[in-house]
């Protein structure tokens, strides 16, 4: 096979980081790769095609290997569609993905789209694609080669090429998630639409079908585009397709009663529904199956995905089907956050982390922390050589290059400790690094660090503190306004509303965005003066897009101080804090004072009580929660038929890590856990649904339940 590449660009990005330090930044490469797997196609399509690879933040500072996620778009996208750098740096930093090498393909071609299938016609995408381009990707970059540690995701076309290539090659890829795909063409919905559109399609010679192409029309290039991946004809110009018509005084007509439903039949085969039978036919199984999609997208799509989803449960294939509101979206970040759950960062030799005494710490900014850390791997370290070593890389909290060496003690435990002190606030997740000493490292473990800010953030006191800057959106709200008020001895800041009947809107804008963890709360004072109160009155303060009614927690009538304290979670604030905005229709002067975000104490511990039956088990069971939906508390039981690693944690719809409810060793038994509904924090957390997943070391077994909790 001969690959020949050329770099053609590379596109740097940089960027702060919410608490204000300079971030390492991933970066965008853009390459040409040529595929002898696509030459000589019938329809004139270049072999020579470009995509573009996404190299994580830590790639340019050392030796470490990154596991692979490789991404394909949609019809008539390509891989300019879904390639991006901050999108990705953000996963990372928040500890959501880990750092990866992501893979940008493209698979438009003269037909709008390939399907990411194979041939005469359009040329051999899945050889294009599961040999070229991987064999490619793991020879120019720092590549875990193996399946283990590849990833393969999809949108909508792109999610039909996913799943069908992970299912065909399951010694390529160990994981697939695809978002709104079209995983059945068999069903009636899409019969009807293509009986409807066939003579559109073939009625058009290549000018006219580039212009229907151009203004996305789908009737047209609907049918022609999978019936050139999946029924050719070598001997049928101009579109090389073997779909049978006549043409009678200028009108497109079935030769015979049924021929294009008999043709359809062709395209229906290559369905990814049916591409389930040669998967369990085979040796090879995926370690991680999802999909997700939108019950607002066409009906077909959702009705493929359901019948997807209910042929892989009544066949017992282990997998994940996620449903939303919304339509034909592609949800990257959910779907990268599925991924990571289960991508493996470690060579498949390499002794994986069996435990670690905390996964997690908590620290001030300023103030020394005393990190200590004791890890027991599965094998000795030295199974990977002599000068294979352990270090927990603490750069991330301030000093550069800075790491902690792990020493060995017994067995395949090994412990270090160190005195470091973060210079900023923050989350921040630490990779433990195993380091082969032959030129390649990988990260084992990822450890979380939370440094909370020493004193809260004043906002305003008088005016606005440094660091933030207004902006007004009438001018007739005066900020600052003359007040003889004083709250505790300190200035206060009025508002100052001329009255014209039309809500009012302030923002409040710090210089450097503010992260979240490091606050628990909003807190404040609010006089109400002498404001006009309307006959439906709004004072709403929103963090970010979740507003709370100050209203509702103050009386306008009382005139004087009230202290009011908003908690975080109120807000669903899970990004950084852009922007402060106050808005409503009050008029008149009222006043705020001491307005600040409250920094975090020391963390309570989250309330749990876990208790064991002693019997033994047939098998691994996670039950339903009772009550569910729940207010103030909530029972989870689970059964473990042998002693094993379990983790049974909460997530968000995101796929977020809220809260862990058990880690560590069990002995076999029935084991019934009681939560209140609070975070690692021992917040409460707001009203939603929310997933508990119980798995056992390394993923081998895995169940997960959705839970909802009602304030």
């Amino acid at each position: 096979m001969r690959l020949l590449i050329a770099m053609t660009s590379v596109l740097f990005v940089t960027g702060l980081t919410s608490s204000g330090v300079l971030a390492q930044e991933g970066r965008l490469e853009v390459v040409e790769i040529y595929s002898p797997a696509l030459e000589d196609n019938l329809i004139g399509d270049p072999a020579t095609r470009e995509m573009r690879v996404y190299l994580p933040p830590s790639y340019d500072s050392g030796q470490r290997r990154y596991p692979v996620i490789f991404v394909l778009h949609g019809f008539t996208q390509n891989s300019t569609t879904f390639a991006r750098v901050k999108g990705n740096d953000d996963l990372v930093a928040s500890g959501q993905m880990p750092e990866s090498i992501v893979v940008y393909v493209d698979g438009y071609n003269r037909f709008g789209g390939s399907k990411y299938l194979s041939s005469q016609t359009i040329g051999d995408y899945e050889t294009y694609i599961a040999r070229d381009i991987v064999a490619f990707v793991d020879s120019a970059y720092r590549t875990i080669p193996h399946r283990e540690n590849r990833a393969i995701y999809g949108f909508s076309m792109g999610a039909h090429g996913a799943l069908h290539l992970a299912f065909t090659y399951p010694e390529v890829w160990s994981i697939a998630v695809g978002s709104a795909g079209p995983y059945d063409l068999g069903t009636s919905s899409v019969r009807n639409t293509v009986a409807n559109t066939m003579v559109a399609a073939l009625a058009h010679d290549w000018d006219s079908y580039a212009a229907l192409l151009e203004r996305f029309t789908k009737e047209a290039t609907f049918v022609l585009s999978w019936a050139a991946a999946t029924i050719p004809n070598p001997d049928n110009p101009p579109f090389f397709v073997d779909l049978p018509f006549v043409e009678v005084d200028g009108t497109i007509q079935e030769p015979t009663p049924g021929a294009w439903e008999r043709a359809w039949d062709g395209v229906a085969e290559h369905s990814v529904i049916h591409d389930v039978d040669g998967y369990l036919a085979s040796p090879g199984r995926l370690r991680f199956i999802g999909f997700i999609h939108g019950r607002n997208d066409a009906q077909a799509n959702v009705e493929a995905a359901r019948e997807l989803d209910r042929k892989l449960n009544d066949l017992d294939v282990e997998h994940t089907y996620l449903e939303h509101d919304g339509g034909h979206v592609a949800n990257v970040d959910q779907a990268f956050v599925l991924i990571s759950a289960h991508l493996h960062t470690l060579p498949p030799e390499a002794p994986t982390v069996a435990s670690v005494d905390r996964d997690s710490w908590v620290a001030i900014a300023g103030q020394p922390r005393r990190l200590d850390l004791r890890v027991r791997l599965a094998a000795p370290l030295e199974t990977m050589g002599p000068a294979a070593r352990l270090m927990l890389d603490v750069s991330a909290l301030g000093e550069k290059g800075a790491s902690i060496a792990l020493r060995h003690v017994a067995d395949a435990e090994y412990v270090g400790s160190a005195s470091i002190t973060p210079e900023q606030y923050g989350r921040f997740f630490l990779p433990l690094v195993l380091d082969t000493g032959g030129g390649d490292a990988y990260v084992a473990h990822t450890l979380q660090v939370d440094v909370f800010p020493a004193d809260d953030l004043v906002v305003l006191n008088g005016g606005l503190a440094s660091g933030w800057q207004p902006d007004v959106t009438r001018e007739t709200v005066v900020l600052n306004a003359e007040t003889e008020l004083v709250f505790e001895g300190s200035p206060v800041t009025a508002f100052q509303v001329v009255p014209d009947g039309s809500r009012w809107s302030v923002e409040l804008l710090p210089d450097v965005a503010v992260d979240p963890v490091g606050y628990s709360s909003l807190q404040f004072a609010f006089h109400p003066g002498d404001a006009v109160v309307p006959s439906r009155p709004r004072f709403v303060i929103v963090l970010e897009r979740e507003g709370v009614d100050l209203l509702e927690q103050v009386d306008l009538d009382r005139k004087d101080w009230q202290v009011v304290e908003l908690p975080l979670v109120e807000f669903e604030v899970e990004e950084a804090i852009q922007k402060i905005e106050l808005w409503g229709n009050l008029e008149g002067t009222f006043h705020l004072a001491d307005f600040r975000l409250v920094a975090l104490k020391p963390p309570l511990e989250t309330a749990v009580l876990e208790t064991r039956q002693y019997s033994r088990p047939d098998a691994f069971v996670l039950d339903p929660n009772y009550p569910n939906p729940f207010n103030s508390g909530t029972v989870i039981r689970f059964a473990l038929a042998r002693p094993q690693q379990v983790e049974l944690a909460i997530y968000n719809q995101v796929g977020q890590q809220v809260t862990t409810l058990v880690s560590g060793h069990r002995l076999p038994g029935t084991y019934t856990v009681s939560w209140d509904g609070s975070d690692d924090y021992g917040r409460s957390l707001a009203s939603g649904v929310y997933l508990y997943r119980l798995q056992t070391e390394g993923g081998q077994q895995v169940k997960t339940r959705r839970l909802v909790l009602v304030r």
